[in-house]
């Protein structure tokens, strides 16, 4: 409002007296004005009594002199028109309206302090009102003073109050006092107005109809406190316009400021409001603070009980300056959401400090929207959204986020944004606390930036939803120096094209725990660190460049940094990954790890150092469909629980290199390199590769593997390394490639091929002894120039000794031809060789030591043998050697015929690991006797192979099946012929018939007849399933078996504590051996009797049972001979029987509601299979009648009656001995041979015992149960799930 304007034209009175009681008069009119204190004169009148009423039309007090007005003891006054109090500026005017009833009625408007100084004071229960509006200090000269003191007295306005106009203005509340206008209420309107106001003491008001503005364009000033209220209807605006500066105070408990609508704190100017002391202040609408550009605002909330409440949206720094600090206890309530930097132009911070001081907000927060954005929580403070959080929201915006110290924490119940399109920075320290339940992500749009830093000991972050770190743009996660992340959801790193992201774990106690699957460069740039004893568990697996486009890093260094997971890890899925494992880091994976898993998959994995390892208990494939590369060096490990493919599918290409002492490569079951890919595996420098099961080189068609011993093949040799594990050449282009520099290394292991003509053995450079069994290789092998073959063991399919070629040792061969040297035994020392073929070419030489009596070097081939003119045979004779007539030698022998010759001929051979050649000659050649030279026994390991040996023995060489096994090239093939021709599946069957009788009566009887010894009878029925293993003992073949079968059964009350009852049941189940593809189909019908009695805590429980069984057996019998090959799949059909018992004592010790039970038990079964024979070939095999007898004790603990409402929980655990026939010897004999007799594995006699039981109880006399039972030993284990009825009457 401009300065406002006096609007009479003449004054009238102004030599009235001095002092003008009415207090004797019923009343007083003044017709046109009245002016107290015109020009330099001094006026007073006072209305004094109940009933005495002034009247006028337009007042001035103090027009130009000083006037006094006193409406005093219940006396009124009242204007018809204005009324100015100190109205020129020479004026000073005074009114006080004091005592109850008494009362100042001004229409329209009252100034105080028009142009001169005014005060009006309403006390001990006087009210003032203006029908218009209330001014003080109204023009710059202007200085209104207002008190309203006292329980009942008022100043009230029918329009607006402005406190400091233009002028000065003041106004003081207290003591139950009260001011309200109905309109705006104003401090400071005008740009010079200065308003102050205090509202003190409990009852005290002021109350603002509509907008309150404290400074709208000038200065106001505000002080609640004592218990004092003020209350704005649509809206507080504290610093209103741009040159505003506004200050408000709510201080001591009670004390309030409040408004219905929207409290704004620096809208255009600058506001500051104080919150302390215990007061107050709530916002119906919106709470605006820095609202505008330009604008400052700082609201400061402290001390215990103060508080700040907000029922809608909360801007801290709108498009201004706004600063919000909340201490010592305090507590902000935001019912809604707030923003802090809201738009580009804003700047807020936020301060939330203190042990007790909490911030909570209902909506979505933003820190940083489109602003710049500071919240700060420290020294015990906490901050709750319970919606989404966002730090740095849109693009330009900063927001900055820091929660330190213990106790301090940021609580979001939504998804946290950091970064959403802006600059955000989430900082926790000191052992703060951040709890972002519905997940967090960081860099979310392309121009968005987020870091995340936690850090110090105990300092936690915990997300119960999804983690993004760089969805689109770019992020950052540091955890240090004991900080912990824990993420129970997935998590995302770099996840959009374009994106980089990048996790840092680093320093002891430091970790990382992802319980969801966690991906590293899904579409971006994704990167994790963890270095310095930081622990990272990414429990359900993890990726490292998932899709085409993206780029996955994860770096493990240091002593104690570990990277974990329980489930697969892909580095290189669809995109590009990189894993680097260094100085002592371990990644430890539960499940599969595959490098380069898809066709655009590009893996990288570097383990190097001592101390630095990387494992999975399951299967390893490098260059799975993509390019993947492994490397092994400085002495670091890489282990696998299962296999290990190298170039897995057909567009795989994987590259393995094992470099250094103590580096190694292992497999614990198969390494394959090349599967239906292209696959490289390079061992050097001391290093160790190894396939517990074996190691595989291209095993299906069209695939390529190549394992190289040094160098890599074709390259320049290397230090060797070495590989352990039976060698199987597959159906593709498979190469084993020994390429060192070494004169003494030895290779050993079975090399064999596994399709025919399969592989290439080349022996590049150095000397290599071959201590293996290669009978089973068909494939090429080439000794090339400069480099060494000393055979000490076999070697099948061709050999060439190129030009430059050497060849010696002794053992077995296939093809053999010879550019260069064959030098067998030497020094005397005799050598035998035998292959399938020979070609000795012109200019090679063949090396022989002759010691005579059929002694010498030889070579016997089972096809032709060839010798071109040129060909030179070496004969070396032993110094000291005596050569007798008839003596005679072979060298060289060919079943297919020789032709041509050297200058001289020697040497027997042997035909298979039982037949030798003895003496015998053709016309070209020297051979000797066919022979069996050793007992098929000797080649048995086991019992059962030795026994299964001996009932082939007794058949005599007229029998096919004989024969075949005598032509077995070697020992290992033997043993698979014995194994399968032993049938050990039949006492394995008998075996779990017994032992599945304790099963049986576990199920059947478990918790049928506990408890409740009174009731009439009941009857059930119980249903189960269960599954079993047998361990193999090195003997016979682990066992599995499972059954699923149901008992029905019931039982009575007989008297005293004694129950007697019955049950049936019937099952189907199977046992199955890996050893021959066995199996028996077992189905059993069964018939209880049981008791229990109740000895008053003692009770006894037994049964008797009998088991009727039908089973069915299927095997095969296989193996390949070179005379033979046997497969024949064998079956029989034939009955079975057990007898069984148990007893079981226990003793029941009341526990609360519960019962303990100490108890023993005893269950005997005699299992019994009839005589039969199988069917299907020569090796069936006929099976004496047998019976196996087994005891098993148990001694434990059993609880019982745990009430959980209507459900009863019950257990028991226990350790069980086995005594008798545990490895069920059987009876076999094959067709027209002797018997032999056949073990089934040795389960263990040791094992423990558990079962636990569910009943709820609908009805008193109904349940239904569930239960589980578990019993695992040390050579078996047996798992059993059941459901049963019940019902009593």
């Amino acid at each position: 409002m401009t300065n406002a304007k006096i609007r009479h034209t003449a004054l009238t009175g102004s030599s009235m007296m001095a002092v003008a009681l009415l207090a004797a008069l019923p009343g007083q009119a003044y017709a046109q004005n009245l002016i107290l204190g015109a020009n330099a004169g001094d006026n007073d009148i006072r209305v004094v009594g109940t009933g005495q009423n002034g009247t006028a039309s337009r007042v001035f007090v103090g027009e130009s002199g000083r006037g006094t007005l006193t409406v005093q003891g219940g006396g009124t006054f009242t204007t018809s028109d204005s009324t100015y109090v100190g109205a020129r500026p020479s004026g000073e005017g005074i009114i006080t309206v004091t005592g109850a009833g008494s009362s100042l009625r001004v229409d329209p408007t009252l100034y105080v302090g028009f142009d001169g100084s005014g005060t009006v004071t309403a006390s001990g229960g006087g009210a003032i009102s203006a029908a218009n509006g209330v001014m003080l200090g109204a023009n710059l000269a202007g200085q209104g003073s207002v008190t309203v003191t006292g329980a009942g007295s008022s100043l009230s306005s029918g329009s607006y109050i402005y406190l400091g106009n233009a002028g000065r203005g003041s106004l003081d509340v207290s003591n139950g006092g009260s001011v309200a206008s109905t309109s705006v209420f104003r401090f400071g309107t005008e740009a010079s107005g200065i308003g102050v106001a205090t509202v003190t003491g409990t009852g005290s008001s002021l109350t603002a109809g509509s907008s309150l503005y404290i400074g709208d364009k000038g200065q106001g000033t505000l002080t609640v406190s004592n218990g004092g209220k003020v209350n704005a209807g649509p809206s507080i605006g504290i610093g209103n316009a741009s040159t505003g500066v506004g200050t408000a105070t709510v201080t001591g408990a009670g004390t309030t400021l409040g408004t219905n609508g929207t409290a704004i704190i620096g809208n255009f100017g600058r506001g500051d409001l104080t919150v302390s002391a215990g007061g107050s202040v709530s916002a119906g609408g919106n709470a605006l603070i820095g609202y505008t550009a330009g604008s400052a605002g700082t609201v400061t909330v402290s001390g215990s009980g103060s508080s700040l409440a907000v029922s809608r949206f909360t801007q801290v720094g709108d498009a201004g300056n706004g600063t919000l600090i909340a201490s010592g206890g305090a507590t902000v309530s935001l019912a809604d959401g707030f923003a802090i930097g809201g738009a580009a132009s804003g700047v807020g911070t936020a301060t939330v400090t203190g042990a007790g001081t909490t911030l909570g907000a209902n909506g979505d927060v933003a820190i940083g929207a489109a602003g710049r954005g500071d919240l700060t929580v420290s020294n015990g403070a906490s901050v709750t959204a319970r919606s989404n959080a966002y730090i740095g929201r849109f693009a330009g915006s900063t927001g900055t986020v820091t929660v330190s110290g213990s106790g301090s924490s940021l609580a979001a119940n939504g998804f946290t944004q950091v970064g959403d399109a802006g600059n955000g920075t989430l900082t926790a320290s000191n052992g703060a606390t951040l709890s972002l339940a519905g997940g967090f992500a960081l860099g979310l749009a392309a121009s968005g930036v987020g870091t995340m830093i936690v850090t110090g000991a105990g300092t936690t972050l915990g997300a119960n939803g999804l983690a993004v770190i760089g969805s689109s743009g770019r992020a950052d996660l540091t955890i240090s120096n004991g900080g912990s992340v824990s993420v129970r959801d997935r998590a995302i790193i770099a996840g959009g094209a374009g994106s980089t992201g990048t996790v840092t774990v680093s320093g002891s106690g430091s970790s990382l725990t992802v319980t969801g699957d966690t991906e590293f460069g899904y579409s971006g740039s994704g990167a994790l660190i963890a270095s310095n004893g930081a622990q990272v568990s990414l429990v359900d697996g993890f990726a490292l460049g998932v899709t085409a486009g993206g780029v996955g890093t994860a770096t493990v260094t240091g002593a104690g940094t570990v990277l974990g997971t329980q489930r697969k890890a892909f580095i290189g899925a669809s995109g590009r990954g990189d894993l680097t494992v260094s100085d002592g880091g371990k990644v430890n994976v539960r499940d599969d790890i595959t490098i380069a898993g898809q066709s655009t998959g590009v893996g990288t994995v570097t383990v190097t150092g001592t101390g630095s390892s990387l494992s999975t208990d399951l299967f390893m494939g490098v260059g799975e469909r993509g390019t993947g590369t492994l490397t092994v060096a400085n002495g670091a490990t890489v282990q696998t629980g299962g296999n290990t493919v190298i170039g897995g599918r057909a567009t795989g290409n994987g590259a393995v290199t094992v470099s250094g002492a103590g580096s190694s490569l292992t497999a614990g079951s198969f390494l394959t390199v090349g599967y239906d890919g292209r696959g490289e595996l390079t061992v050097s420098n001391g290093a160790t590769a190894a396939g517990q099961s074996g190691i595989f080189l291209a095993s299906r068609a069209n695939s390529q593997g190549v394992l190289s011993v040094g160098g890599r093949s074709g390259s320049a040799a290397a230090a060797a390394g070495s590989i352990n594990g039976t060698i199987f050449m597959g159906q593709g282009s498979a190469v084993l490639a020994f390429n060192h520099n070494s004169a003494g290394y030895a290779h050993t292991g079975e090399i064999t091929s596994n399709a025919p003509g399969a592989g290439n053995i080349r022996f590049e450079a150095g000397r290599t002894t071959f201590n293996t069994n290669g009978l089973g290789f068909t494939g090429t092998s080439e000794v090339l120039s400069g480099a060494a073959l000393n055979l000490n063991g076999s070697l099948g399919g061709s050999l060439n000794v190129r030009a430059g070629g050497e060849m010696s040792g002794v053992g077995t061969i296939g093809a053999l031809g010879v550019d260069g040297v064959v030098r067998l035994g030497g020094n005397g020392t005799i050598g035998q060789l035998s292959g399938a073929s020979a070609a000795f070419n012109a200019g090679s030489l063949y090396v022989v030591d002759f010691a005579g009596n059929a002694s010498a070097d030889s070579i016997a081939v089972s096809g032709t043998a060839t010798i071109a003119s040129g060909s030179t045979l070496r004969v070396v004779t032993p110094t000291g050697t005596t050569y007798r007539a008839g003596d005679r030698a072979v060298v060289l022998s060919a079943a297919g015929g020789l032709t041509g010759k050297f200058t001289l001929e020697g040497g027997p051979r042997v035909l298979s690991t039982f037949l030798g050649l003895r003496d015998g000659y053709s016309a070209t050649q020297a051979f000797v006797e066919v022979a069996q030279v050793r007992d098929f026994a000797a080649a048995a390991l086991t019992a059962n192979q030795r026994a299964a040996a001996g009932g082939i023995q007794s058949l005599g060489a007229a029998s096919p099946l004989f024969n075949a096994v005598a032509h077995l090239p070697n020992d290992a093939s033997a043993r698979t012929a014995f194994d399968a021709l032993s049938g050990e599946i039949h006492p394995g069957a008998r075996s779990v018939l017994a032992r599945d009788a304790y099963r049986l009566q576990q199920v059947a009887l478990g918790n049928r007849v506990t408890g409740d010894h009174e009731a009439a009878g009941r009857v059930w029925a119980s249903g189960w399933t269960s599954d079993g293993r047998l361990n193999g003992n090195g003997n016979a073949e682990r066992l599995d078996s499972d059954s699923t079968g149901v008992f029905i059964g019931g039982d009575v009350h007989v008297g005293g504590g004694l129950r007697i009852g019955a049950a049936i049941g019937y099952d189907e189940g199977k046992v199955v051996s890996r050893r021959g593809d066995a199996r028996a189909d077992i189905t059993r019908k069964h018939i209880l009797a049981y008791f229990d009695g109740d000895l008053g805590g003692l009770t006894l429980r037994g049964g008797v049972g009998y088991t009727e069984a039908d089973l069915k057996t299927a095997r095969t019998a296989a193996f390949v001979s070179p005379v033979l090959a046997v497969s024949q799949r064998l079956s029989a059909a034939y009955d079975g029987s057990v007898i069984h018992g148990y007893l079981d004592a226990s003793y029941d010790i009341a526990v609360g509601d519960a019962e303990i039970a100490p108890f023993a038990n005893v269950s005997m079964a005699a299992a019994q299979t009839e005589a039969f024979t199988e069917t299907g070939g020569s090796a069936a095999l006929g099976v004496t009648k047998a019976t196996n007898d087994l005891v098993l004790t148990t001694a434990g603990l059993r609880l019982n009656g745990v009430s959980l409402g209507a459900f009863d929980l019950s257990g028991s655990a226990g350790w069980r001995h086995a005594f008798g026939e545990l490895d069920a010897p059987g009876t076999h004999r094959l067709a027209g041979g002797s018997a032999f007799t056949v073990l089934t594995t040795d389960a263990g006699r040791d094992a423990a015992v558990l079962d636990l039981k569910v009943d709820w109880r609908p009805s008193a006399n109904f349940s239904i149960g569930a239960g589980v039972g578990l019993v695992t030993g040390d050579g078996s284990n047996d798992r059993r799930g059941s459901v049963s009825l019940q019902y009593r009457f």
